[in-house]
């Protein structure tokens, strides 16, 4: 007869094989997502140069846009699950309000994100990779019999966690965010079959794309100890662009809801169509900013341009994000935290006597202190740009920034 020990023993062994499958599969999703992306990426730099005085090609792309929104806009209306970055929808998924099927959203949500990135749509690939590994989860749960109802439950929320791994090779990421945004429970099984989905998604996904930092920003010394006084100031200036994005994705979801009889699957257009627009304007500004946060960080863009992609950057990230664009703002909002850091850069070493070699630190920390003002979730956010720029010695001084971040945006959100 079997012991209470080995019966609780087989059910760790059992979960960390489904947990495997699931960050298997999760892992496989997002890291397919990512390589579609990367290559979508391409479409809208290249219309933009064929295009330059060229009247009759610049329609062209006009139209081109146009029917990349209708396409996405045919997709919304086929699942509307897919609606925005994704990661709402998982917590209703994991909460039983809804009840998706995995195989639809799976595609919908892949194809549709893959035409914003073609689009050049300011969105990223967080918020999509999470409903995709999370939907993976699903089809992997459900593929396996007689698993209890929470046991399926905590597979979903493991594979959205797998996803974000996966995306952006941050295993720790993906562990917090399951544990504190989703599941929000903990115990040494939970721990178990998170961790296990989490590191082989990882796993997988350095095979495919190598074990360096997403963004190998080249941090330079330690700030000194003398200077820390500049961290919780820095932080006070990123809830304060942070209260001006979420006052502009407000507005600009008033202004989407105020045409009448427009549907929301349609909405989208909107962003399409400025997309167009800003790219001859300052192609910069297109997608999630990727290239944009590795030319700042080595100091390649002059402050009156910082200051101009700045707000542009964080009008047009908010305009897409309301649109209901199938897309994340993670990314986006690390980049305009980067534009915040280079920004508060010239003024800080003046008065502290920095040299260049210090504007990455300053970039990765305004990354943190933005995200922690807009998402808030700062403890999310340090892990995630810890990850993605190699930054854990600086740990210390990025808490500084996103704890200052953070009680100040709480306490501008109470005036509102």
């Amino acid at each position: 007869m079997e012991t209470g020990a080995e019966t609780k023993a087989r059910q760790v062994w059992r979960l960390a094989g489904d947990s495997l499958l699931v960050g298997l599969c999760a892992g496989a999703a997002a890291i397919a997502y990512r390589l579609a992306l990367q290559a979508a990426k391409r479409l809208p730099l290249f219309a933009l140069s064929f295009a330059d005085g060229r009247p009759l090609w610049a329609a062209g792309w006009f139209i081109l846009l146009a029917a990349m929104a209708f396409a996405v806009g045919w997709l919304l209306r086929w699942e509307a699950k897919i609606l925005g970055g994704g990661t709402a929808h998982v917590a209703e998924e994991l909460a039983g309000i809804t009840d998706a099927k995995w195989w639809k959203v799976l595609f919908a949500k892949m194809a549709a994100g893959v035409i914003c990135g073609a689009g050049g749509l300011s969105l990223g690939r967080e918020g999509p990779s999470v409903q995709l590994g999370a939907m993976a989860g699903k089809g992997a749960a459900a593929m396996l019999k007689k698993r209890p109802r929470e046991h399926r439950r905590l597979l979903i929320a493991c594979g959205a966690g797998a996803g974000l791994a996966a995306a952006f090779n941050a295993p720790l990421t993906g562990i917090v965010f399951v544990i504190e945004g989703l599941h929000k429970k903990v115990s040494p099984q939970i721990l178990c079959t998170v961790l296990v989905a989490e590191m082989s998604a990882d796993f997988l996904s350095k095979l495919v794309f190598g074990t360096e930092p997403i963004l190998p920003l080249q941090l330079g010394q330690m700030l000194e100890l003398r200077a820390y006084w500049i961290l919780p100031v820095l932080g006070v200036v990123c809830a304060l662009f942070g209260s001006f994005y979420k006052w502009a994705a407000v507005s600009s979801n008033r202004l989407l809801a105020s045409f009448d009889g427009v549907p929301a699957e349609m909405r989208p257009t909107a962003a399409f169509l400025l997309s167009g627009a800003a790219g001859f304007f300052a192609p910069e500004l297109l997608g999630d900013g990727h290239a944009l946060a590795e030319t700042l960080s080595m100091g390649g863009i002059t402050l009156r341009w910082i200051l101009f992609l700045l707000p542009a950057k964080l009008l047009f990230t908010a305009f897409c994000s309301a649109s209901g664009a199938p897309g994340g703002v993670y990314f986006p909002v690390l980049v305009i935290g980067g534009l915040i850091g280079a920004a508060a850069f010239a003024p800080a070493a003046a008065m502290l006597g920095l040299s260049q070699s210090m504007l990455p630190n300053f970039i990765v920390l305004a990354m943190a202190g933005f995200f922690a003002a807009v998402v808030e979730a700062p403890l999310t956010g340090m892990l995630l740009v810890c990850e993605m720029a190699g930054s854990f010695p600086h740990m210390l001084s990025m808490a500084i920034v996103s704890a200052a971040a953070y009680v100040t945006s709480l306490a501008l959100d109470g005036k509102r």
